[in-house]
C-alpha cells in the first residue's frame, strides 16, 4: 500500500518543521512542537526498526524452542 506508514509521518514531521515551527512564537507552543517533533521521530524510526528487529528476535527463539524440543 502507497505510501506507506513510515513515509506518510516522515512527509507529517517534514511539513510539521518547515511549516508550522517557525510561525510559533509563543514559547509554550515551541516547548510542545519541540516534544510533537520529537514524537513524530521517534515514530518514524519504530516504524524503519521494529519489524526487523522483531523478525530477529523470533529467529533466535524459534531456535531456542528447536533446541529445548529435543529435550523435551
Amino acid at each position: 500500500m502507497r505510501p506507506r506508514a513510515d513515509q506518510v509521518v516522515t512527509s507529517v514531521a517534514w511539513t510539521f518543521d518547515r511549516y508550522i515551527v517557525p510561525e510559533l512564537n509563543d514559547p509554550f507552543a515551541k516547548s510542545l512542537a519541540l516534544s510533537i517533533g520529537y514524537a513524530l521521530r521517534n515514530v518514524e524510526q519504530r516504524l524503519r526498526e521494529e519489524g526487523p528487529a522483531i523478525w530477529a528476535d523470533n529467529r533466535e527463539i524459534r531456535v531456542t524452542l528447536r533446541n529445548v524440543r529435543d529435550l523435551v
